[in-house]
C-alpha cells in the first residue's frame, strides 16, 4: 500500500515538474531594430522567472538641458551605446494552461533597464547620458525566430555633458531576430 502511495504522489508531481521546466526562460542571442536604434543583445536565464538583457548598440544620443529633454538620431554618425535590463515574466504559467504561445521567452513582465549612450564628440547634439527606468512590458513571438516588444514606465535620464537630469515617462519598443 505505501508503494501504491508513493508512486501515485511521484506521478502526480511529474506534471508540476515539467511545467516548471516548460515555462523557464531560454538563453537567446538577438538583432534588435527600435527607437534606440540597432542593438545586439543577449537575453541569460537568472531564474526560471528572471531573466539578464544586455546588449550594445548604435543609435540615438540625449541631450538634457533647460527641463526638456531630446533623444537624437544622426543615421550617419550614430552614437554607440550599452543596455542592461533585468525582468521578471510573472504570467508564463498562465499563458502556459491558456494555451497560449511562450516560446523565445514570450510573456509579460515588469524591468528595470539602464542605457548608458556614449555620445559622440564630434556631434554636439549627441550627449553622453545614462537612462535609469522601471517599466511593464511583454515580449510575444511574431512567427519564425521573430519577436516584438514594447514597454512604459518612468525614468531618471541624467545628461553628464551638460550636468542635467530629470524623470521622464519612458515608452520602448524594437523588433527582434534570434539568431541563436
Amino acid at each position: 500500500m505505501r508503494i501504491f502511495i508513493l508512486l501515485t504522489g511521484l506521478l502526480l508531481s511529474l506534471p508540476g515538474l515539467s511545467h516548471a521546466q516548460e515555462t523557464a526562460l531560454q538563453p537567446q542571442g538577438k538583432i534588435e531594430l527600435g527607437f534606440n536604434g540597432l542593438l545586439m543583445g543577449y537575453e541569460a536565464r537568472l531564474s526560471q522567472n528572471l531573466l539578464l538583457n544586455a546588449g550594445v548598440g548604435l543609435g540615438s544620443g540625449i541631450r538634457v538641458q533647460d527641463r526638456h529633454v531630446a533623444f537624437m538620431f544622426n543615421i550617419a554618425k550614430p552614437a554607440p551605446f550599452l543596455r542592461g535590463e533585468l525582468r521578471y515574466f510573472y504570467n508564463r504559467p498562465k499563458r502556459l494552461l491558456k494555451g497560449k504561445d511562450i516560446s523565445f521567452n514570450t510573456g509579460n513582465f515588469v524591468g528595470l533597464q539602464t542605457k548608458y549612450s556614449f555620445g559622440r564628440a564630434d556631434d554636439a547634439d549627441l550627449h553622453r547620458g545614462l537612462l535609469t527606468e522601471v517599466h511593464w512590458g511583454l515580449q510575444r513571438h511574431l512567427g519564425g525566430r521573430f519577436l516584438y516588444h514594447f514597454h512604459v514606465g518612468l525614468g531618471y535620464i541624467r545628461d553628464f555633458n551638460t550636468g542635467s537630469g530629470m524623470a521622464v515617462p519612458t515608452v520602448g519598443t524594437q523588433f527582434s531576430y534570434v539568431i541563436f
